[in-house]
């Protein structure tokens, strides 16, 4: 497992102060980026993940980027009601106004989680430090204003991060979090390709235990949610999806890991594997004891 990661002076001054107000959804950890949920090391009743064995939970999370969106954030919202399943909007500050202020309050009051999307949706990876204060900063800044406490978790617009900005959101204190599955849904719907074409790349990422989706409010809103209705049927039996916190819980986890790639989570299926095999196979000294043992 690798070390924890040592927060700044700064960083934890800034953690002090601004995380003291309202009443953030979750815990933060500073500077980490995720990828994918937590596994557990737990039953799992009813059909099994192939990829991950009978005695994984299959926890997915789903996240939704680019809203608040009139009339589409709504559907998506009662899609999500109807599911009983709680997800994570990463939202633009500058759809954020006393119009939208309704779908924010009930993403709070359905038990929603809310992350930062930066201001205006700018790569960061190709920004001067004025771009980073604009999107960065001034969201951070916009969201303690209009709710009274900044979010703990950001996700960058098109998963484009550098060194600069990573910086930047450690100082801030945010956890960034990027996807395993998902993520082309807006492409699907532009081209207005087939439900069944979407949702099988939709799923793909899923294979591995703890999966996060990446999802758009106006991708998934169409024809009243019937693509993310879909999505949730097909994969309803295979993937439990869960809320924030329970997606990236570190108390109950294998050596409280999380899996920060798909590649990691493959390599610690394969250790865990070749552990069980040189368990079971006995030493060669213990062979011979047994053989003699029955020779007498």
């Amino acid at each position: 497992m690798k070390a924890p990661i040592k927060m700044s002076q700064n960083a934890i001054y800034v953690l002090a102060t601004f995380f003291i107000f309202g009443a953030p959804t979750c815990q933060s950890y500073p500077g980490e980026l995720i990828y994918s949920c937590a596994v557990k090391d737990k039953e799992w009743e009813g059909e099994y993940t192939p990829w991950s064995g009978n005695t994984k939970h299959a926890h997915a999370h789903l996240t939704f980027d680019d809203g608040p969106v009139l009339g589409e954030t709504d559907i998506v919202l009662d899609v999500l009601k109807e599911y009983d399943t709680k997800a994570t909007f990463f939202l633009r500050t500058d759809r954020m106004n006393k119009d939208t202020r309704y779908l924010v309050d009930r993403m709070i009051n359905e038990g929603h989680t809310i992350g930062s999307h930066t201001s205006t949706h700018r790569n960061l990876q190709y920004g001067n430090q004025t771009i980073l204060d604009e999107e960065i900063v001034d969201a951070h800044e916009f969201f303690k204003d209009y709710l009274g406490f900044q979010p703990k978790i950001f996700r960058p617009p098109y998963g484009g991060i550098d060194h600069r900005s990573h910086m930047l959101l450690e100082e801030l204190g945010y956890t960034i979090i990027m996807w395993s599955a998902g993520c082309v849904d807006w492409w699907f719907t532009s081209e207005d390709k087939d439900l069944e074409t979407s949702i099988a790349a939709m799923r793909y990422g899923l294979a591995e235990a703890g999966g996060i989706v990446c999802m758009h409010d106006d991708a998934e809103s169409p024809n009243n949610g019937e693509r993310l209705r879909k999505f949730l049927d097909d994969t309803w039996n295979f993937w439990q999806y869960v809320d924030f916190n329970t997606c990236i819980d570190r108390t109950d986890v294998d050596e409280g890991k999380v899996f920060k790639t798909y590649n990691e989570y493959q390599q610690a299926v394969a250790d865990e594997a070749a552990s069980m095999v040189a368990t079971a196979k006995p030493s060669k000294k213990a062979f011979k004891e047994t053989k003699s043992s029955k020779a007498k």
